[in-house]
């Protein structure tokens, strides 16, 4: 009886491992299936790669090129923006002098104003004095003698 139950045991490892090969057979089917799969995509992503490697290249040496045109304009163009920058400082040296001009204008005609307010009662008797002077010397002949007035004179 001993032999029998070695020969089932015997039997049933023999199916367990039959059944344990083959779960490791599809297990492995599977692993290879997947490693393909991933070797395809490895393969793909390695060709698009190149692809993107060439077109990054291309596009750093456009940029590089670009980088240096600007470069070449910029060098050009900065002559005429530091006589831009001294244009506006040369104007703006202008500007404060008119600025100071306008202010010793004004100084001196407020200046003139007030010496004219000033002396406007002086100049107003001037002229009364004046225009007193004026009349007297009519009134006196360079002969010394007054003159009267008659009707021959006015003939």
């Amino acid at each position: 009886m001993r032999k029998v139950v070695l020969q089932i045991s015997a039997a049933v490892a023999a199916a367990a491992f039959v059944v344990l090969v083959l779960f490791a057979v599809r297990v492995l089917q599977a692993v290879k299936a997947t490693l393909e799969r991933t070797g395809e995509t490895v393969e793909t992503v390695s060709k698009e790669t190149l692809v993107l490697a060439r077109e990054a290249s291309a596009t750093l040496q456009e940029i590089r090129r670009t980088t240096e045109r600007l470069e070449g304009r910029l060098k050009q163009v900065d002559p005429l923006l530091a006589s831009i920058r001294q244009t506006g400082e040369t104007v703006q040296t202008a500007a404060h002098a008119a600025h100071q001009v306008t202010g010793a204008i004004a100084e001196v005609a407020v200046h003139a104003a007030d010496q004219v307010t000033r002396h406007q009662n002086r100049i107003a008797e001037t002229a009364s004095w004046l225009t007193a002077g004026i009349k007297l010397w009519k009134a006196w002949k360079p002969d010394g003698k007054p003159e009267t007035p008659s009707k021959e004179n006015k003939e």
